[in-house]
């Protein structure tokens, strides 16, 4: 545990290949969730919406070996989490990347500095 400037206490985040744990300057953490779309559509929203009210900063869609859903409409995706941030009042839209191969993810990856 470490104490925060402002008094409050914080565990280390700790960097894994779904939730990494890159510290930017300002913020404590960068919350990076990256999920193989599901085939059904109305999931992969409401994933979207529920990410986007926790304050996930960033989002990769995986396309793995063994994946049901090889294209997503990303523009409508965006307006999802548009509409998210919007409804819950957040003044940040996590960024959505565009589908990525699970071994390039992988191969990307690094750790924390």
């Amino acid at each position: 545990m470490r104490e925060l400037s402002n008094g409050r206490k914080c565990g280390d985040v700790k960097s894994g290949l779904w939730i990494g744990g890159n510290y930017t300057a300002g913020a404590i953490f960068h919350l990076h969730l990256a999920v193989a779309p599901t085939k059904n559509i109305d999931r992969i929203e409401w994933m979207l919406e529920k990410c986007t009210e926790m304050g996930i900063d960033e989002i990769t869609l995986l396309h793995a070996a063994h994946s049901e859903r090889k294209v997503v409409k990303e523009e409508r995706l965006e307006k999802v989490i548009v509409a998210a941030m919007k409804q819950s009042l957040k003044a940040y839209l996590p960024r959505l990347n565009p589908m990525t191969d699970f071994r390039q993810l992988v191969t990307s990856c690094r750790e924390p500095p």
